[in-house]
């Protein structure tokens, strides 16, 4: 039986599994077996998106450093680049907060190092560029439902509405650091770390038509039983049939 356990975690891993052995021999062989050895070896992802994914439900979920840092060495092993890893502080700022950065910021820090570039003053962006770069990849990534509920936004705060799309879909998800399947990917794996369930819903329709197959954003969901329990694995499961549905995507 292959055992993922030292692709996705490498040194770390057996230090793991002793860990547990300690606490509960019987509960570290059961890890050891079905998690690393039956659960996240099913195909459908790639052994790069894997550790990518389970590594962006961690930061999002936030309560275990060390198995972060093990997961964040992990992707890179797996041919994820720093820039890449590094971006899970986006989605992770975007749907988590600044809590949520603060909370992992040491263990990215300890596994990257701080940004190569120096500190600068930025340009100041052009606030109709923005807008129109936001609301294109709002549509692109949301379908008729992103004008509906963007429309519902605007009647409440026409301020934030604005600020949404130009900060949030105009700048941050165009960054080039990722293409827009991995940062469909990351972004799903931080909010089922995050525990979003109104977010995912849209999401995960998002990410079939952002370019990964129905097959990929299960295993993206159903891997992170292991590491943030069965309710939110079992429930990305089942909220991505009904979200692809209620999109109208059926392939």
């Amino acid at each position: 039986m292959t055992n993922m356990g030292r692709s996705l975690l490498g040194d770390g891993y057996q230090a793991l599994i002793d860990s547990l052995a300690r606490l509960d021999a019987e509960l570290a062989d059961h890890i050891d077996g079905f998690g690393f050895g039956q659960l996240l070896t099913r195909p459908g992802l790639s052994s790069r998106d894997r550790t990518l994914g389970l590594a962006s439900a961690l930061a999002g979920d936030g309560r275990a450093p060390h198995l972060l840092e093990s997961q964040l060495r992990g992707a890179m092993e797996a041919g994820c680049t720093p820039d890449q890893v590094r971006e899970i502080v986006w989605p992770l700022y975007l749907y988590g907060g600044l809590a949520a950065v603060e909370r992992c910021q040491e263990t990215f820090l300890s596994v990257l190092g701080p940004h190569p570039d120096p500190p600068r003053a930025a340009a100041p962006d052009d606030e109709a560029v923005l807008e129109e770069r936001g609301l294109a990849r709002g549509r692109q990534l949301h379908g008729e439902l992103y004008d509906q509920r963007r429309a519902r936004m605007r009647a409440i705060d026409p301020q934030l509405s604005d600020f949404e799309v130009r900060h949030g879909y105009g700048r941050a998800y165009l960054r080039p650091q990722l293409s827009l399947r991995d940062r469909a990917l990351v972004t799903v794996s931080v909010q089922l770390g995050l525990r979003l369930t109104d977010q995912l819903h849209r999401h995960l329709a998002a990410a079939r038509r952002a370019g990964l197959s129905r097959i990929e954003i299960r295993e993206l969901c159903a891997q992170t039983i292991l590491y943030l329990g069965w309710p939110v694995g079992n429930g990305g499961v089942l909220l991505l049939e009904q979200a692809l549905a209620d999109a109208g995507i059926s392939d």
